[in-house]
């Protein structure tokens, strides 16, 4: 029994360096952005805050939140979507 071996759980965030890969390409975007166009300094600080925006949408998008507005708010779904999705006066709780 020491020597057991145990696969990664398969439901987990997607993460590089132990950071999700949203949070690093939202701060490596706001960093490049601000950089450009302000400084080094200033995009260090955009950096940070893309970061963070970067790991919230990240954790919502894990979380099945983002997915679940789309499919409740997404105008013309039947042509995005699916072409068997029911209105969403029809739709049940999913």
């Amino acid at each position: 029994m020491a020597r057991r071996v145990f696969t990664k759980c398969l439901n987990q965030e997607l993460k590089i360096f132990n950071f999700s890969v949203g949070s690093l390409i939202g701060g490596g975007i706001l960093l490049v952005l601000g950089a450009l166009s302000k400084g080094l300094m200033w995009g260090i600080g955009a950096g940070v805050i893309g970061f963070m925006i970067g790991r919230w949408l990240s954790r919502q998008w894990f979380l099945g939140q983002i997915q679940r507005k789309l499919y409740w708010y997404f105008p013309f779904e039947k042509i995005f979507i699916d072409k068997n999705t029911p209105p969403s006066y029809l739709r049940s709780l999913m």
